[in-house]
Protein backbone atom coordinates (compact mmCIF):
# COMPACT_ATOMS: atom_id res chain seq x y z
CA UNK A 1 0.00 0.00 0.00
CA UNK A 2 1.28 3.59 -0.87
CA UNK A 3 0.65 6.23 1.66
CA UNK A 4 0.34 9.80 0.08
CA UNK A 5 -0.03 13.64 1.50
CA UNK A 6 -3.23 15.38 0.88
CA UNK A 7 -1.05 18.15 -0.59
CA UNK A 8 0.66 15.61 -3.19
CA UNK A 9 -2.88 14.66 -4.40
CA UNK A 10 -4.17 18.21 -4.79
CA UNK A 11 -0.87 18.73 -6.68
CA UNK A 12 -1.02 16.04 -8.89
CA UNK A 13 -4.97 16.21 -9.62
CA UNK A 14 -4.30 19.91 -10.20
CA UNK A 15 -1.46 19.18 -13.01
CA UNK A 16 -3.36 16.43 -14.53
CA UNK A 17 -5.71 18.54 -14.90
CA UNK A 18 -3.87 21.38 -16.76
CA UNK A 19 -4.81 23.81 -13.59
CA UNK A 20 -3.15 26.07 -12.03
CA UNK A 21 -1.95 26.67 -8.44
CA UNK A 22 -5.23 29.23 -8.14
CA UNK A 23 -7.41 26.21 -7.84
CA UNK A 24 -5.22 24.68 -4.66
CA UNK A 25 -7.91 25.90 -1.75
CA UNK A 26 -10.74 24.79 -3.42
CA UNK A 27 -9.38 21.30 -4.05
CA UNK A 28 -8.15 21.39 -0.59
CA UNK A 29 -11.15 22.12 1.24
CA UNK A 30 -12.72 19.54 -1.62
CA UNK A 31 -10.32 16.74 -0.53
CA UNK A 32 -10.17 17.83 3.08
CA UNK A 33 -14.02 16.78 3.23
CA UNK A 34 -13.40 13.63 1.63
CA UNK A 35 -11.14 12.89 3.71
CA UNK A 36 -12.85 13.52 6.94
CA UNK A 37 -16.30 11.62 5.47
CA UNK A 38 -13.94 8.54 4.87
CA UNK A 39 -12.34 8.96 8.61
CA UNK A 40 -16.23 8.81 9.91
CA UNK A 41 -17.98 6.11 7.85
CA UNK A 42 -15.06 3.91 5.26
CA UNK A 43 -12.05 4.46 7.93
CA UNK A 44 -13.82 3.98 11.37
CA UNK A 45 -11.42 6.29 13.07
CA UNK A 46 -13.65 6.94 16.09
CA UNK A 47 -12.15 9.11 18.92
CA UNK A 48 -13.34 8.58 22.26
CA UNK A 49 -12.83 10.57 25.29
CA UNK A 50 -13.46 10.25 29.09
CA UNK A 51 -16.31 13.00 30.39
CA UNK A 52 -15.22 13.61 34.30
CA UNK A 53 -19.04 13.61 35.64
CA UNK A 54 -19.47 16.97 38.08
CA UNK A 55 -21.21 16.73 41.36
CA UNK A 56 -24.96 16.54 39.74
CA UNK A 57 -24.51 14.08 37.36
CA UNK A 58 -24.13 15.63 34.43
CA UNK A 59 -20.80 16.72 32.07
CA UNK A 60 -20.10 18.81 28.80
CA UNK A 61 -19.93 17.46 25.66
CA UNK A 62 -17.18 18.51 22.76
CA UNK A 63 -17.95 19.92 20.22
CA UNK A 64 -17.45 17.36 17.75
CA UNK A 65 -19.62 14.77 20.11
CA UNK A 66 -21.93 12.23 17.80
CA UNK A 67 -22.65 9.10 19.85
CA UNK A 68 -22.57 8.09 23.14
CA UNK A 69 -21.63 4.45 24.30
Amino acid sequence: MTYGTLDEMIRRSLLEKGLPLHYYVEYLLHGSAAVRELAKDTLKIVNTVNLPINSYGASDLPGDFVDEV
